[in-house]
């Protein structure tokens, strides 16, 4: 992702409009997956996350390695929570 250009967007609209920003597109995605949409609105919304989550990223200084890291770290979790629903199935 271009981090120039996200920089740019938080020094001109303001960490707080971005913040809010982060959160009306988070709701969108979430009424696009909860609502019947195609797989190009659900496309769209998941893109603005995303940007919205690499500009979370900067204004909080938070690198893709401790992201990742801690996904892995979910990941982990996530099959252990699937290990004990096979174990009680």
């Amino acid at each position: 992702m271009n981090k120039k250009l996200l920089t740019k967007a938080i020094e001109i609209f303001g960490v707080e409009t971005q913040l809010k920003k982060t959160a009306e597109e988070c709701s969108e995605l979430i009424k696009a997956v909860l609502k019947p949409q195609t797989v190009t609105d659900i496309t769209i919304e998941i893109a603005d996350v995303l940007i919205m989550i690499a500009q979370l990223q900067i204004i909080f200084g938070i690198s893709d390695r401790t992201i990742e890291a801690t996904i892995l770290e979910k990941c982990h979790r996530l099959e252990d929570l699937i290990d004990q629903k096979n174990k009680n199935a």
